[in-house]
């Protein structure tokens, strides 16, 4: 039997896009997103953009807002101070709930990791967490 396999809609792209030129940098906290402009420049309608922005405001990642176009969101410190925290706490937990020695991810790997997450605190480089 052969597996289907769901393909992205315009809508899922948009989102994607979106979101990696937030966590790039290229779209600023604070910036403003027209949803005319931004539909022209994806080549789709504004009913599949509306979909992908409101994705992207249940992640956290822009403000919708009333008659004005949505907004890039901006974090504080603190916010990613708390994000980290979370995250450390769910991948503990998850790494405990691993029984099978054998899938538990490389030690060296995590820490690598985690070290590069605290750098891109450190740094003020939010996006960096996200890639």
């Amino acid at each position: 039997m052969e597996k289907i396999t769901k393909q992205a809609t315009l809508a899922d792209r948009a989102y994607e896009y979106i979101k990696k030129m937030i966590i790039t940098g290229e779209l600023k906290p604070g910036q403003e997103l027209p949803e005319e402009k931004l539909a022209h420049e994806l080549g789709i309608s504004r009913t599949p953009l509306r979909e992908a922005l409101k994705r992207l405001a249940m992640d956290a990642l822009i403000e919708l807002r009333n008659l004005k176009p949505a907004v890039v969101a901006a974090f504080t410190s603190q916010d990613i101070i708390e994000i980290m925290e979370l995250r450390r706490l769910l991948e503990i937990k998850g790494l405990e709930n691993l029984t099978d020695v054998e899938q538990r991810p490389n030690i060296d790997e995590l820490m690598v990791n985690s070290e590069r997450q605290l750098q891109a605190v450190q740094e003020k480089k939010w996006w960096n967490l996200w890639i």
